[in-house]
Formats: structure tokens, C-alpha cells, sequence
């Protein structure tokens, strides 16, 4: 399940959907929150944690691309 709302992400689908029907997806990771600020280079860190995990879930974002009918894009 969700464990933050994104707000950021919402933007983005609503400009998908004012643009037409098309399949939107979205994955965020957040790096930075109150008691980790962007200056710590604990945030190097968490940085390049999120860049693993987006790492992970991009094969999901193919097969899910692929199963798409067309036009895909």
C-alpha cells in the first residue's frame, strides 16, 4: 500500500488526462523528509538507494509498456 501521498504525481495525470486517453503510471521514491534534510550526506546515501529501487521496478514499467495495445505512446 501507499505510504505517502504525492501530490506532484497528480499534476502529471491530470496533464495526461487534458491531453487524452492514454495510460499513465507513476513511481516516486523519496529521499529528503524533515529529519533528513537535503544538506546531510546521509541524503547521498538515500540517493543512491532510490536510484536502486527505480532500477528495480523499471523492468515492471517495460512488461506493463509491452502489454499495452496500440498506439502505446
Amino acid at each position: 500500500g501507499a505510504v505517502a501521498a504525492d501530490m506532484e504525481s497528480a499534476a502529471t495525470l491530470l496533464t495526461a488526462v487534458r491531453a487524452g486517453t492514454r495510460p499513465v503510471a507513476a513511481v516516486r521514491v523519496v529521499v529528503d523528509a524533515p529529519e533528513h534534510e537535503l544538506v546531510r550526506i546521509g541524503t547521498f546515501k538515500g540517493g543512491m538507494t532510490a536510484f536502486h529501487v527505480l532500477r528495480r521496478v523499471l523492468p515492471a514499467f517495460f512488461e506493463w509498456h509491452r502489454s499495452l495495445p496500440p498506439p502505446r505512446r
